[in-house]
């Protein structure tokens, strides 16, 4: 039997970290918007890359699927390391710009192969389990993909995660389906 892998929590630790971000903007307080700000991007960059195939290498036994997740995995990693040293080393700026929080990340070299890279892990495993209720929520997250990047680019980041963390609630109609079909 084989069921998702709780991401409740790690969404609920994002999330929580951002408003962490929120707080310290609102009160000027820098230790604040610089842990949370560690913290939310550590999920982001590292985490949901990582995570979200590991979680999907778990609902299949077909080889091949397992051969296109674990190529998903080790893309994650890669984009994942890459990012959270590329924070950590070259830092980051936090902003608010209307009402909204940007990431401004000093790493240009990164745009769009790593922008490919990062969205091959953290979308294409939704597609690579045959589960319509997966495929759906990939599907959704997809759609809040393009639809931030379209109205909220400067905030892509935020605006994309919060919309993410939202759609993550459809995993508890997941966890439901694969128990009734027994997966």
């Amino acid at each position: 039997r084989r069921t998702v892998v709780g991401t409740g929590r790690g969404v609920g630790v994002q999330q929580l970290a951002e408003g962490v971000v929120w707080k310290g903007m609102e009160q000027g307080n820098e230790l604040w918007i610089t842990g949370g700000s560690y913290m939310f991007l550590f999920f982001t960059f590292f985490f949901w890359p990582t995570w979200i195939s590991l979680t999907m290498l778990t609902m299949t036994q077909d080889f091949y699927r397992k051969i296109i997740l674990t190529g998903t995995l080790l893309i994650g990693l890669t984009v994942g390391i890459y990012l959270m040293y590329s924070v950590t080393t070259f830092g980051l700026l936090v902003s608010m710009v209307n009402s909204h929080i940007v990431y401004d990340l000093n790493i240009e070299k990164f745009q769009l192969l790593g922008s490919i890279a990062y969205l091959i892990a953290t979308i294409v495993p939704f597609f690579v389990v045959p589960l319509p209720p997966i495929n759906l929520m990939g599907a959704l997250i997809a759609i809040a993909f393009v639809i931030t990047y379209l109205y909220y680019t400067q905030a892509l980041i935020s605006v994309w995660c919060f919309f993410a963390a939202i759609i993550s609630l459809s995993s508890i109609f997941i966890v439901h389906y694969l128990q009734k079909k027994k997966l």
